[in-house]
């Protein structure tokens, strides 16, 4: 009986396990396919504060060829270098999008055309992607992201010296 007794109160004071966060919550991938759709809407009309309200204020950048970039303000910056530069278009295609509680990462491809506004053709550019994301108190955040080309960049179209 005392034994009995003892395993009683032993199960009723030992701590209930923690429950574990939801996994690929349906509201969460749609707030990260959301978040897709806006950052490819920004980064298509050349707009780098659009695009760096979505990044967390500590976020890392590693574009394909480039230095890793850290921090929102710095990830504006090299944008609006870009945007300067090119009229960028950009398709992004997410082939897998996974969610745990505040935490979550992406993995994906992309078609992208830029064309010189100095004149010329459009070069096309096709590659990967892989973000890390963090649930904030604005909603999904990119943290972290680093994209890489599937084939070498294209050449620079030839100008005719005539």
């Amino acid at each position: 009986m005392i034994a009995a007794l003892s395993m009683l109160v032993v199960a009723c004071t030992a701590e209930a396990p923690a429950e574990q966060p939801e996994a690929n919550a349906p509201a969460d991938i749609q707030s990260i396919e959301t978040l897709r759709t806006a950052f490819a809407s920004a980064y298509t009309t050349g707009n780098a504060e659009a695009v760096g309200r979505l990044y967390t204020d500590d976020a890392i950048s590693q574009t394909n060829m480039q230095p890793s970039v850290t921090g929102r303000a710095a990830i504006v910056e090299q944008l609006k270098g870009t945007f300067s530069q090119f009229n960028v278009n950009v398709d992004l295609t997410a082939d897998e999008t996974h969610t745990l509680g505040d935490a979550g990462w992406e993995r994906g491809h992309y078609t992208m055309r830029m064309a010189p506004k100095t004149g010329g053709g459009p070069m096309l550019i096709e590659g990967r992607y892989m973000i890390v994301l963090a649930k904030t108190a604005d909603g999904w955040r990119v943290t972290r992201d680093m994209d890489n080309l599937t084939a070498p960049p294209p050449a620079p179209a030839a100008t005719s010296g005539r």
